[in-house]
Formats: structure tokens, sequence, C-alpha cells
């Protein structure tokens, strides 16, 4: 069953605090428009030992990247299903609410049919209505032909 509120993941208790440090100032920098600085940062953990850590990097580096791709973004939702970040949310559930957000056409749709609905069933979290919704109104916005599967589906 969904969680009611995330949880601080256990991995949170056992990285080394100068890892969590340099997620922090990568973090920051994103957000100071610095995308040199956290692109290096991420990168950076994104060879770490600690996956979820990865996991985050290599959605930021995404996230970092003008012409990031829906498919990018899918991978980083496949590649670390169960990562979380420090506040307990899915990388995943992020990585697909950012690919239906850069998702381009009705095939990028199809393909982020399957993946909403394996995620909703297997690894739902709290944010599972939120990235139906969000795909549904995506649907309707962009005029693609899906809105019967995604509603159905819901």
């Amino acid at each position: 069953p969904a969680q009611d509120v995330p949880e601080i993941p256990e991995w949170i208790f056992n990285v080394p605090t100068e890892l969590l440090q340099q997620l922090e100032s990568a973090e920051s920098a994103m957000r100071a428009g610095n995308a040199l600085l956290a692109q290096t940062q991420f990168q950076a953990l994104a060879e770490s030992s600690v996956k979820d850590l990865q996991a985050i990097a290599k959605l930021e580096l995404a996230s970092l990247n003008s012409a990031t791709s829906m498919e990018q973004l899918r991978g980083v939702a496949a590649q670390f299903p169960e990562a979380s970040t420090p506040g307990g949310l899915a990388v995943a559930d992020i990585a697909l609410l950012r690919a239906i957000a850069v998702s381009q056409s009705e095939a990028d749709m199809e393909k982020l049919i399957p993946d909403v609905l394996s995620r909703a069933c297997f690894h739902p979290s709290w944010l599972s209505e939120r990235i139906f919704g969000t795909l549904e109104q995506h649907v309707k916005t962009s005029g693609v032909l899906l809105e019967d599967r995604v509603v159905s589906a819901h």
C-alpha cells in the first residue's frame, strides 16, 4: 500500500557526511543557476557507491541538460526503482513526473503509460495519484488521443 507520508530513508543515516555535503552543495549550485558547478558535483555523486545518490545525481544531471529527453528520464526511473531522495520521495516517481512534462508526442505517451501503471502497481507511493493526474492532464492539454486509456487505467 502507498505510504501516507514519505519517511527519511535508512540510507541517509549510513552515508558519509562528505557525500551529503556534496549533494547539498550541488543542489544549492543548481538553485543558484550555477549549472557548471552543479553538473560537476552531480557527476561525482553519480559515480559514488551509494545507489540512492547515484539515482539523485543522474536525475538532476538529466534535468540540467536543456535537451533532456523523456527517454533519459524513463531510464533513470527504470534503473533506480527503489532509490529515494533524502526526504523519502522515490526518485523514479520524480523522474516519471519530469518525463511526462517533457514528453512531446503520442508515441512518448504510449511509452509512458506502461511505466506509470507498473510504478503504481509495484511501487505505489503517495506520489502515485499525482503522477496519474499529471499524465491525464498532459494527455488532455496536448490533444493526444490516449485520454481513454489513461482515464480507464486510473
